[in-house]
């Protein structure tokens, strides 16, 4: 009598464990970058808004605003915070921060900590302001073989001996 037994040997179960991992190993790092781009790509919108109400604001008024109530624009859930540093910063239910600068280089910044590992911050700069590009991209590490750096670089078009870094603190991309 010969007994028909049902089933996978040992060896075609580590092939098949072998071939998801390999799987795994590819996807995940792709995975990273596209939920990093998803959340870089709210950032700029959201900086390009605000910096495009500013410019409106400026346009009418011959002056920028001076808190976020003067912008024609409401983002749902955010909620304004004065510093020290900028004229105000509105803080974003995605855990993102949002700021308008009218110093020296006028523009709107949006930052995100844990991109990839590194904070990220997008730079909106206003067309009144001349002297300046009109972007930016600043990650806050000097590393710039990091997975955030070249979430920049895809974005700027520069390679990172292209940024300006400012020592092992953090280093801009200018385009």
């Amino acid at each position: 009598m010969k007994q028909n037994k049902k089933g996978f040997t040992l060896i075609e179960i580590l092939v098949v464990v072998l071939i998801i991992g390999i799987l795994a190993a590819i996807a995940l790092p792709q995975y990273k970058m596209v939920v990093a781009k998803t959340k870089f790509g709210t950032l700029k919108t959201n900086a390009k808004v605000l910096a495009d109400a500013a410019e409106r604001y400026y346009l009418i008024h011959n002056t920028y605003p001076s808190n976020y109530d003067d912008l024609d624009v409401e983002i749902q859930g955010a909620q304004l915070t004065r510093s020290s540093v900028n004229d105000f910063d509105i803080s974003l239910p995605d855990g993102s921060i949002c700021s308008i600068w009218f110093t020296s280089a006028p523009a709107a910044s949006c930052r995100k900590e844990n991109i990839l590992g590194d904070t990220v911050v997008y730079y909106q700069f206003f067309t009144q302001n001349n002297n300046s590009p009109y972007k930016a991209c600043l990650v806050f590490s000097g590393d710039t073989t990091s997975m955030a750096h070249r979430l920049c670089q895809q974005e700027s078009g520069k390679t990172g001996d292209q940024a300006s870094c400012s020592g092992s603190k953090y280093c801009y991309y200018y385009y």
